[in-house]
């Protein structure tokens, strides 16, 4: 029997994160009940990750189960602490790089608040960029919105969300983010397991409760031997934290591993976790973090945020809106492809299957024979390839043999197929296989490809492009093509092999060794289909 902590004060009650050691697993048995309003403090101001937010008068404060604050509303937020710098109150402008000040002058910001972030912005008459942040103005490559930082005072109501920021000073590798915190004003108070709802589209959102989750859908595998020095909460840090996943690769929030791969590998490799026999103590802050951070993405989707097929860096979304959506028992979050038809992502783009088109001739398969194949850096989009009048080496070169490939080792798609995506989406593919929601991704290839990857023998296949680059080598005319092919035998010869998992902190191994143990042995229950063997799938 498992030991419940549930911990009242006063004036509300405590989230379990405040805890060390004691963890707080609400269920329907255990409900917290919604606190009255006269039982939530009136507070003047409420402090988060640094950041103080003042009201001009007191108002109801609670929180959700994450910790992050709530006020009832109106209410108006008179000071910030750091205190907002816009236009001449920003005394160091920069130019350096792909940061550009000069282009804002007159409306630079540092410690900038946003008031109801939104998913996409119309294009202005410095950038095209319809994804922009407003809380800096040292945002690379023109992704700046003055038109988003928030002037105090700020007047709330209910169903408004409130971001702040505080910058960095001076730059952090770049990155201009040091922290972020959110407050959400409500019209009503929330029970202690409520999650705050998304911070884009906050209005629409639904409040979602911890009491609610699908726990019963763990399936409590044995913990494998490579996962013996791995707990959930080697994960948890990952997904704490509000993600603004606005502008790409973590530019408009403090910076973490926040490129696609690691996404998905973290995503995959977190739920992959919390299908272990762990004890549930040890997997709620992880299973509490993940669902929120799914709650998040899932508002910028409903803002019109997308996830395009693009190298590496798009990975991982929609797994996590949807591993939240199963926990959560909400079809609109978990069957992506039917709630938003519309909606794009990374690896549904990057991977299909033959037969397809490519200037203007049909592909049977790709040149190892497979049937499925890697579509290229920009992907395959509503049953097509980007336009292009040549296949250059961003393109589908999956169909054709290395000998007509642009160059011997073509870094923008064979590069990225080995480098940057296929071992990183191993995890949430199976763990997509173990809770049996294939049909709820309704993307079949991406599955198929996957299977590829880890079971497609590539020895030949690394020969022949190892034989066409010593072929072009030989006839190579100057010491700079001779340079070039040897840079591509090089590549050749260091790239992942088919099979390979990646992943940090020891997950790789652990996501190899459950694949190897249950890809072809899933657990099944009533009304669950079998598949077809790895090896099939894709031939």
């Amino acid at each position: 029997m498992r030991k419940v902590f549930l911990s009242v004060l006063i004036l509300g009650v405590i989230p379990a994160c405040f805890f060390p050691g004691e963890v707080t697993i609400y269920t329907k048995v255990n409900a917290p009940v919604t606190p009255k309003l006269e039982s939530l403090p009136l507070k003047d101001k409420v402090t988060q990750n640094g950041i103080t937010w003042t009201f001009e008068k007191p108002a109801r404060v609670g929180q959700f189960i994450n910790g992050d604050y709530y006020v009832l509303g109106p209410v108006t937020v008179t000071l910030i602490d750091p205190k907002p710098l816009f236009g001449d109150e920003v005394k160091t402008p920069v130019d350096q790089g792909s940061i550009k000040e000069s282009h804002y002058k007159g409306k630079l910001a540092r410690n900038g608040s946003t008031l109801n972030l939104p998913a996409v912005v119309e294009p202005n008459k410095i950038t095209k960029r319809t994804h922009r942040s407003g809380f800096d103005s040292r945002m690379d490559m023109d992704a700046y919105d003055w038109e988003q930082f928030a002037k105090l005072p700020v007047n709330m109501k209910a169903g408004d969300s409130l971001i702040s920021s505080i910058s960095n000073e001076p730059l952090d590798r770049g990155f201009s983010i040091k922290a972020l915190a959110v407050l959400t004003c409500l019209a009503e108070p929330q029970p202690a397991d409520a999650f705050r709802p998304s911070y884009c589209k906050t209005a629409a959102s639904k409040i979602y409760l911890a009491r609610d989750l699908r726990r019963d859908l763990f399936l409590k595998l044995p913990v494998p031997e490579s996962a013996a020095k791995l707990k959930p909460a080697d994960l948890n840090d990952y997904f704490k934290g509000i993600w603004v996943d606005t502008v790409g690769y973590g530019r408009a929030m403090p910076r973490k591993s926040f490129y696609g791969p690691q996404i998905a590998e973290q995503g995959g490799g977190a739920s992959l976790l919390l299908l272990l026999n762990y004890k549930p103590e040890e997997k709620e802050p992880l299973l509490l973090n993940m669902v929120q951070v799914g709650i998040d993405l899932f508002g910028l989707l409903r803002g019109g945020t997308e996830w395009h097929g693009e190298g590496g860096g798009n990975a991982g979304r929609k797994w996590l809106i949807m591993f939240a959506g199963l926990m959560l028992d909400d079809k609109d979050m978990h069957s992506l492809t039917r709630s938003f038809p519309e909606g794009r992502f990374h690896e549904d783009e990057q991977t299909v299957f033959c037969p397809v088109e490519f200037m203007g001739k049909k592909y049977e398969k790709g040149w190892t024979g497979a049937k499925v194949i890697w579509a290229g850096h920009y992907g395959y989009y509503k049953g097509e390839f980007p336009k292009k009048k040549e296949l250059d080496h961003y393109g589908p070169v999956e169909l054709f043999h290395p000998a007509d490939w642009p160059t011997p080792w073509s870094e923008g798609s064979e590069g990225y197929r080995r480098g940057t995506t296929s071992g990183a989406w191993v995890a949430e593919a199976l763990a997509a296989h173990l809770l049996h929601v294939e049909k709820n991704w309704d993307h079949d290839a991406f599955f198929a490809y996957v299977d590829r990857w880890m079971t497609e023998d590539d020895t030949p296949f690394l020969g022949e492009m190892m034989k066409n680059a010593e072929t072009k080598l030989a006839a190579a005319k100057d010491e700079k093509e001779k340079k070039l092919l040897e840079a591509a035998k090089a590549k050749i010869a260091a790239a992942n092999r088919s099979g390979t998992v990646t992943g940090s902190g020891g997950m790789a191994a652990v996501v190899k060794e459950l694949w190897v143990k249950y890809r072809d042995n899933l657990p099944t229950g009533p009304g669950q289909e079998k598949i077809p063997p790895a090896a099939a799938t894709w031939k």
